[in-house]
């Protein structure tokens, strides 16, 4: 399937316009799962052209072939080959709800999954949540399983996940709460393989978000973060991205309206922050470089995005965004946006449904092929994949020329 993207840019020098033309081209599209419901929250795509996404499922049958633990949902890492096909599923949980959020690759070519899985409190609850951890090989090899709780933290998340490039050490972010203090707190925490080093905490409100992490590989900074409101002199629904030193030490700080979703270095050191409605460019000193809002383009009745991520298309530089749109009268449909370097929008590629399909997470591969991950329950537009029932993890393989 080959659909065309036409961008103009006006010179403000000459009388014409110039028209550059980028092809968006599906290599592969394809459903995981059983007649009950799958979603992929993150995707990561491996050096021999392979992904692997991560989500949760509350099947036992079709792709599923059985449940971990007998709850409401697993925790679900699926591998796909080069060209879509699955290779395995590894799945983990309790004997309630559970889901991993994110994954990265670490320095040793294995790879860790985290999120959070659900069990009963003292055999009577099913409210206790705690923070997942799974180490596994790419042939789909459990090397460890970790979970994050104690008896003052009834409440525990993991969100987020960025390797520490040839240390052999990586940071993890969650929140937890604390029965005792009655308190929540965010937590940024480095690990080395299953053994936890440091831990940075700070105090948050019952509906303070989940801090995301990356990993500032110029060595600059130790890391970057960001952290959604309420708390502190944060308000609901407001962002703080700061840079973190290697003492600890907050460099810079950027506060931006929305809840981050997503948070991504770039090649020049810089830093893509992704909330629902706009997606930010900052420097490497904190200083805005640009912004896009979602009604910076083609309006629909509704738009989210959920992850953005530079590419290059030859010699130049583009960004995509992700997410899905609700067309006017129509279904809700997956969203693909292309930007210039500068972040003015070029086009949008719309991922059809006759249902409900979403992109929440970007990567991309060794080839500059671009994988979207999510979910749908549609059997139609561009959902050419048999499908199994219900709402199904949805991986899409594109090609920007």
């Amino acid at each position: 399937m080959k659909k065309t993207i036409i961008a103009s840019a006006l010179l403000s020098a000459l009388s014409f316009n110039v028209f550059a033309v980028t092809e968006a081209n599906i290599n592969w599209t394809q459903l995981v799962g059983g007649s009950s419901n799958e979603d992929y929250s993150d995707v990561i795509s491996i050096s021999d052209g392979s992904a692997i996404m991560v989500g949760s499922t509350s099947s036992q049958d079709g792709d599923i072939t059985t449940q971990y633990n007998g709850g409401a949902s697993d925790a679900l890492i699926t591998k796909l080959d080069e060209n879509g096909n699955v290779l395995w599923n590894i799945l983990r949980g309790g004997s309630g709800a559970d889901k991993f959020h994110a994954i990265a690759q670490m320095s040793d070519g294995s790879f860790v999954a985290v999120g959070e899985s659900q069990v009963p409190m003292d055999g009577l609850s099913p409210e206790r949540k705690e923070g997942l951890m799974v180490s596994f090989l790419d042939n789909g090899e459990v090397l460890w399983e970790k979970r994050l709780n104690s008896d003052d933290r009834i409440f525990a998340s993991l969100e987020d996940i960025s390797n520490i490039p040839e240390t052999g050490e990586y940071f993890v972010t969650g929140t937890y709460y604390n029965a005792g203090k009655n308190t929540y707190y965010g937590q940024t925490m480095k690990f080395a393989g299953e053994e936890l080093k440091s831990t940075v905490q700070e105090e948050l409100t019952s509906n303070s978000s989940s801090p995301l992490i990356a990993v500032d590989e110029s060595n600059t900074y130790s890391y970057f973060q960001a952290s959604s409101g309420p708390y502190g002199d944060t308000p609901i629904g407001n962002t703080i991205v700061k840079a973190v030193d290697s003492e600890g030490e907050v460099v810079w700080e950027y506060n931006l309206d929305g809840k981050a979703v997503a948070l991504d270095t770039t090649l020049d050191n810089g830093l893509l922050v992704t909330t629902q409605s706009q997606v930010l460019k900052l420097s490497s000193t904190g200083q805005q470089e640009w912004s896009h809002y979602y009604n910076n383009g083609k309006i629909y009745a509704s738009t989210s995005f959920q992850d953005a991520k530079e590419i290059y298309i030859g010699d130049e530089k583009f960004h995509l965004v992700a997410g899905k749109f609700l067309g006017y009268g129509g279904p809700v449909s997956g969203l693909i946006r292309l930007l210039d370097k500068n972040g003015q929008y070029i086009s949008a590629e719309e991922f059809q449904s006759n249902s409900s399909s979403s992109f929440n997470a970007i990567s991309v591969d060794v080839n500059n092929d671009v994988l979207f991950t999510g979910y749908s329950d549609s059997t139609g537009g561009d959902i050419t994949d048999p499908h199994n029932g219900g709402r199904d993890g949805l991986t899409v393989n594109y090609t920007f020329e």
